[in-house]
């Protein structure tokens, strides 16, 4: 071996040497425990621990603190970041990303914006934000959403929870007890709003669909602004012959025409004439009268002796001094029901050709249903630790 090799070897290990203490220097630089550090390159840990790869413990009960801390300084980012990320490459739909955890009835996953979104979830093919409520039993909701703003769920101000989606479902619970919870002290508990389709949607298969209660009456009041489409209509309050066991229940009185029904009893005068004044509203509401008398002072003739004017109509009586039952119909024509007429036969949407209001009257598949939404898909995941 010649001088020349003899020194090209030792200037090789003294260049490894080097290397071996640079890197041993950076790693005490770049991560040094009790002290702050700075690197500019990223540090990896890799493993196939049975445990957490990188576990840290705080003790500390008496300060608010945090057992990890991911922090973002930039006050003007131009691009997205996180300052804390959980990523799972499993395939399968098993495990999470990030899961947050407590151990008794505190909060799992806290999230806290001064201005924007405090929890936001978002996916390209399934929901972005599932919540489950697991026992049944209990008062717990799926999702819940509370805003100190007007509206529980809203699409605009201060919202509980805010769903929105451009084709499906914007907010969709599933729970053994309330899927979606909405609170409001002074606004609106759940808002529901879309351009082209459903705003609220309601379906159960073995209770009610909607169910509003107010104070504490069975059911609570329910405001229509537009025109209400139904299938059928009934009253139904406790029974007054035996109201701890039985309902009593009436069905609505239906027209082809928007019909508004006045009835009363009046008493004729010595020459047979009576006068029934009308609410003053009445000839602004309703025009088309029709009227039917009935003589309760024996077999009579009675007719309307003045028809319709100035908000009065009079009846004259054979008889003097006769009770007479009648009543008056009259068709709307205010302004909201001549922009909003009634039509009587109204064909189905190209769209809900060959689809039925109630597939169960036609033997039909309920898939064939008008309005019929499939429910998300929900994959029920076994509980892990975290």
């Amino acid at each position: 071996m010649t001088s020349r090799t003899i020194r090209r070897l030792g200037l090789i290990a003294a260049a490894l040497a080097a290397l071996a203490t640079a890197s041993s220097a950076q790693a005490v630089t770049y991560l040094q425990l009790g002290t702050s550090n700075t690197s500019n390159a990223t540090t990896t840990l890799k493993g196939s621990a049975a445990g957490a790869e990188l576990k840290v413990v705080d003790t500390n009960g008496s300060a608010s603190t945090a057992g990890v801390l991911g922090l973002l300084t930039a006050t003007s980012p131009t691009v997205n970041s996180a300052a804390l990320r959980g990523q799972n490459n499993a395939t399968n739909g098993l495990g999470f990303g990030v899961s947050g955890a407590h151990a008794r009835a505190g909060i799992g996953d806290n999230g806290f914006s001064t201005r924007g979104i405090g929890i936001s979830g978002q996916s390209t093919s399934e929901i972005g934000v599932s919540g489950q409520h697991t026992t049944t039993t209990g008062t717990g909701a799926g999702v819940r959403g509370l805003s100190g703003a007007p509206s529980g769920i809203s699409l605009s101000g201060g919202s509980g929870v805010w769903g929105d989606s451009s084709s499906r479902v914007g907010v969709f619970g599933s729970s053994g007890n309330t899927g979606v919870y909405g609170s409001s002290s002074s606004g609106t508990g759940i808002y529901g709003q879309s351009s082209s389709n459903v705003g609220v949607y309601g379906l159960s298969e073995t209770n009610w669909a909607g169910y509003f209660a107010g104070g504490v009456t069975v059911l609570g009041d329910v405001n229509v602004t537009g025109t209400l489409t139904k299938g059928g209509g009934a009253f139904r309050i406790d029974h007054p012959l035996d109201p701890a066991h039985k309902y009593l229940q009436h069905s609505f009185v239906e027209s082809p025409d928007m019909m508004d029904v006045y009835n009363g009893n009046v008493t004729t005068n010595k020459r047979g004439f009576a006068t029934v004044r009308l609410p003053r509203y009445f000839q602004a509401l309703n025009r088309s009268f029709r009227y039917q008398l009935t003589s309760l002072s024996g077999l009579q003739e009675v007719a309307i002796a003045k028809q319709i004017a100035h908000n009065r109509f009079t009846i004259q009586s054979e008889k003097p001094h006769s009770k007479i039952s009648w009543q008056v119909t009259g068709i709307r024509h205010d302004r909201f029901a001549n922009a909003h007429p009634i039509q009587v036969v109204v064909p189905k949407a190209k769209k809900d050709q060959g689809k039925y209001l109630h597939t169960e009257l036609y033997g039909k598949p309920k898939a064939q249903a008008i309005g019929y939404q499939k429910p998300p898909a929900i994959t029920r995941r076994s509980e892990q630790t975290p």
